[in-house]
């Protein structure tokens, strides 16, 4: 990654332009042609730099319910067991730690059901029985940047 990306990477954080063609917008204030900015931002999302480019809607708003999971996985399967939980479209995060349960992901999903549905898919394709289920109770709004 050079200057450029990381000017691209904080752009997309803030302020994406609501326009037919928000690439266009951003290329003229990163100074970089059109082209360049869809090229390298294709490249950053093919490196799993970028895993998504999406509004952050309020869930319960919108009627979804929200949890916060932690699993138990063993060091050596991390990247597996995330690669499988990732291929969820309801995981909106996931993250490492280094505690006991160092993998730790959020869903919304469309029902409770659809909840324990995906929590236990995930379960028996991993084969992780230690994990934690931590529904939302309350929703904290904080704005999260990733200066890079």
């Amino acid at each position: 990654m050079d200057t450029i990306d990381r000017t691209i990477l904080n752009a997309l954080q803030e302020d994406f332009p609501i326009d037919s063609r928000p690439f266009r917008v951003l290329s003229q204030e990163i100074q970089i042609s059109e082209e360049e900015i869809i090229q390298r931002v294709g490249s950053l999302v093919d490196n799993k730099i970028i895993r998504r480019i999406g509004a952050s809607l309020n869930p319960r708003a919108v009627g979804l319910s929200t949890t916060l999971i932690g699993m138990d996985v063993p060091k050596e399967r991390i990247q597996a067991v995330a690669d499988i939980v990732n291929a969820y479209p309801e995981v909106t995060h996931n993250y490492q730690r280094d505690e006991d349960y160092n993998l730790w992901f959020t869903i919304a999903a469309k029902s409770g059901k659809e909840m324990t549905r995906i929590i236990g898919e995930i379960r028996e394709k991993t084969g992780i029985e230690k994990i934690i289920n931590l529904p939302s109770v309350k929703t904290f709004k904080i704005r999260v940047r990733f200066e890079v």
